[in-house]
């Protein structure tokens, strides 16, 4: 006799399934894990074009607020 799990296993594949539950907390817990899930697997990885050019970004960033707090901390020069 087969022991099935009461655990879902998430992939891909049944990323679209739906389950029915007879308790409404497990049920919004699985759809919002699914939720979740379904971003993470449909969401595409940075490569290390992306990550420098926003590296940069941020970098300019802080310079700017740091100069900005430096005003507004010391007066204009």
């Amino acid at each position: 006799m087969l022991n099935s799990s009461r655990e879902v296993i998430f992939r891909r594949e049944n990323s679209d399934q739906h389950m029915l539950f007879d308790d409404i907390v497990r049920q919004d817990q699985y759809y919002d894990d699914l939720g979740k899930l379904r971003h993470r697997l449909h969401k595409s990885t940075p490569n290390i074009q992306s990550i420098v050019l926003t590296d940069m970004d941020r970098s300019k960033m802080n310079k700017i607020y740091e100069r900005k707090l430096d005003r507004e901390l010391t007066g204009p020069r």
